[in-house]
């Protein structure tokens, strides 16, 4: 996204006018920033004041979570209950407190480098409402292994796969989703590099798939060449009684067996 398509993409974007003029304030400054100034490791994003491990990666997720609003939604629930899986520095959670200021958000992140971030964001802006885990969300509770790259840290591509992670293998604790869906939830944003279909299936096996309302997945499509379980996936949204909506980006609608973020948003009727 360019310079003008970005500004285009703020101007047509679903939040309110003052929202949107802060977004260009900011989106404005770091451009800026980024290309006359060394980068820090801080920067006010909408009134928010945001720590991070690397500028380029938080410029990433500025664009794709504050700028495409890839997490945006409505809800009836004027203090909506949120589960935030794979928040890394907090970005998800920022623009959920902005979108719905009395969100309440369970938000889990296993990377110590960008969980120290996250833990940063929540105090520093004061955020009510929100608990931080250092867990990655499986299938089952316990200790799991996951890829990075040392070169890259707070990295938002932590994967249970070394070919989308990385070299490192490290081990952490991680949590069975269902077991915190004891009640509503408004919605649920999956963000776990690998792990979705896995998550899912704990989900649909416990029973908890009723109690959520919206999700937003992003679901990593051939990741390695030949996975193709998407229907898998939409399958148990559909045993559940989702509706969904899908997008994704593809540079080459010739390619084959290439890697792809899909964006699906699952709703009810």
């Amino acid at each position: 996204m360019g310079f003008f398509s970005t500004l285009r993409a703020i101007r047509e974007s679903p939040l309110s006018a003052t929202t949107k003029k802060a977004l260009r304030r900011t989106y404005l400054a770091m451009t800026v920033r980024k290309t006359v100034a060394p980068p820090l490791e801080s920067a006010r994003v909408c009134n928010f004041d945001v720590s991070f491990c690397s500028f380029p990666i938080m410029w990433m997720l500025f664009k794709d979570v504050f700028v495409s609003n890839e997490y945006f939604f409505h809800s009836e629930n004027p203090n909506p209950t949120i589960l935030d899986c794979g928040s890394n520095i907090g970005m998800s959670v920022l623009y959920f407190k902005l979108i719905h200021k009395g969100a309440r958000i369970t938000a889990f992140e296993p990377d110590p480098a960008a969980f120290a971030c996250l833990e940063k964001n929540i105090a520093n802006n004061r955020l009510e409402g929100v608990q931080a885990f250092q867990k990655a969300v499986a299938r089952h509770a316990g200790p799991v292994e996951l890829f990075d790259d040392p070169a890259l840290p707070g990295s938002p591509i932590t994967s249970i796969r070394a070919d989308r992670g990385g070299p490192r293998r490290r081990v952490f604790d991680a949590v069975s989703l269902s077991t915190y869906v004891s009640g509503a939830i408004d919605m649920l944003k999956l963000d776990v590099e690998g792990a979705e279909i896995d998550v899912l299936e704990d989900l649909a096996a416990a029973g908890a798939l009723p109690r959520i309302r919206q999700m937003v997945i992003e679901y990593h499509h051939h990741m390695s060449p030949g996975d193709d379980r998407l229907s898998k996936a939409l399958g148990i949204l559909e045993v559940a009684g989702f509706r969904y909506q899908i997008g994704c980006h593809t540079p080459d609608p010739l390619a084959r067996d290439v890697f792809q973020d899909i964006l699906i948003r699952a709703y009810r009727a």
